[in-house]
């Protein structure tokens, strides 16, 4: 019994150890599709880091070309000539890369070095090996900026008053060729706002003035006085635009309110200080805008009147008066003094808008008011100080505006990059005030009538 089992355990032994091995052949095969797997998902991950990378890159060109064209939005929004003020106004891009000041897209970045508060894009600004990790991720990087001037509008005329702002961005193929580009429309207004100067008068309140003011005699007809006073109806009625326009003005509920609120704001002011800040800032902000619409109300009437004293001037004698108004001139005065008074509103509001918003200014005020009003402040005031430069009425025009140019350039160095260089742009123009008029449509239209209105003024003080 003993002999017939004891070699039974070794048998199903031996049979159980010959069905777990294995063989060298499968042995291999098992290697072979192993080596398989893993170099198949080292492939995987190294092409999913490749992804990655390029993917990352993609992410940091789109970050990048936002920040390049939010600052062609900033420019342009401070000066219509921003484009090309940078230089790249109608020309094709130039690639440069973005680090170590090569753009001036990232020279105003850091502010990492004395004297605080101010970056020079020398020392402090730029992207530079002392930047991590930002350097790495952007020194492959570069950049190509490019503008044209037009857009697909129905009207021709309006297409200069935007610019296409192209930005491309490029970077070594270590994941595959990297470019990404962004197009945008910016409104860049190089054309005169059209402005209507007309102001409605009936033709039987204009004979009424007439008959009434210089003829004294309210109850006949213009016709009629011709035909016994002699005269010339279209210069009669030229005299009486002039005269009708003006007094309606110094009566109207506009000049009164206006005058009124202006009287409530300067003793509500005089109470403030510039320490007591927002209360201070709203009283002069008021105050400066109803001056500045003062100052424009008496530019329109000056605009409007200023045809009507080219052709009263060249007609002003016995022929064209009749000999009753041409032997009693002095009934013309009373017109040629309210209109006098015209401009001399226009260029003492003016200036009273100026200087109320120069109170803006102040430091003690820019601490309540914040950036973002004191800028818009800032360019009201350029916008002001223009005005005065183109009026030849105002003999320190030119001086005040490059003075003020330079207080802000001053100001702007190493903190807003932007209005640094409309600074140096407009200073260099604003040397040569025909050439600056040029540049600004609007401002030729004001440079041209106050310009004849100069001529006009003679006139009017000879004969009042």
């Amino acid at each position: 019994m003993w002999n017939k089992f004891m070699f039974l355990p070794n048998e199903k032994m031996g049979k159980c150890y010959h069905k777990a091995g294995f063989t060298f052949v499968e042995v291999m095969i098992g290697l072979l599709i192993f080596s398989f797997i893993g170099t198949s998902f080292i492939l995987v991950i190294r092409g999913m880091k490749k992804e990655i990378q390029f993917g990352g890159d993609h992410f940091t060109a789109l970050l990048l070309s936002q920040k390049v064209m939010e600052d062609l939005a900033q420019e342009v929004i401070i000066n219509p000539y921003g484009l090309e003020t940078l230089g790249i106004d109608g020309k094709t891009g130039v690639p440069v890369k973005i680090v170590d000041g090569n753009s001036p897209f990232f020279t105003s970045l850091f502010d990492i070095k004395s004297p605080w508060f101010s970056i020079d894009p020398q020392t402090d600004g730029k992207i530079d090996s002392s930047i991590s990790p930002l350097y790495s991720q952007t020194r492959d990087f570069q950049v190509a900026v490019s503008s044209a001037r037009g857009a697909p509008l129905t009207d021709p005329s309006e297409k200069k008053n935007l610019e296409i702002g192209t930005v491309e961005f490029s970077w070594k193929p270590s994941a595959g060729h990297g470019k990404y580009d962004l197009s945008c429309y910016f409104p860049s207004v190089l054309t005169e706002k059209k402005v209507d100067f007309n102001i409605s008068i009936s033709d039987a309140d204009l004979e009424k003035e007439i008959c009434k003011t210089f003829f004294v005699d309210p109850n006949s007809n213009l016709a009629t006085i011709i035909s016994t006073k002699g005269g010339d109806a279209q210069t009669l009625k030229e005299l009486g635009k002039i005269s009708f326009v003006c007094s309606q003005f110094f009566k109207s509920e506009f000049f009164k309110n206006t005058l009124t609120k202006i009287q409530g704001l300067e003793t509500k002011r005089k109470k403030f200080s510039p320490a007591l800040g927002k209360d201070y800032a709203k009283t002069c902000t008021e105050l400066a805008q109803n001056f500045y619409e003062l100052a424009k109300s008496s530019y329109q009437m000056m605009a409007f009147l200023e045809p009507c004293f080219e052709k009263v001037s060249v007609n002003f004698d016995q022929q064209h008066l009749g000999n009753d108004l041409w032997l009693n001139k002095d009934r013309l005065k009373p017109a040629m003094v309210q209109f006098k008074k015209v401009c001399d509103n226009f260029n003492s509001s003016l200036f009273w808008a100026r200087v109320n918003y120069e109170n803006l200014l102040d430091k003690q005020v820019s601490i309540s008011e914040g950036y973002r009003r004191q800028f818009l402040t800032t360019m009201r005031l350029l916008d002001l100080y223009r005005v005065f430069a183109v009026n030849p009425g105002w003999s320190s025009g030119k001086a005040d505006l490059l003075k003020f140019i330079e207080r802000i350039q001053k100001i702007s160095q190493g903190r807003n990059p932007f209005l640094h260089r409309f600074c140096l742009q407009e200073s260099d123009w604003s040397r040569n005030i025909d050439g600056l008029a040029t540049k600004y449509p609007n401002l030729k239209k004001i440079q041209e009538v106050l310009d004849q209105i100069s001529k006009i003024l003679p006139f009017v003080q000879a004969n009042s």
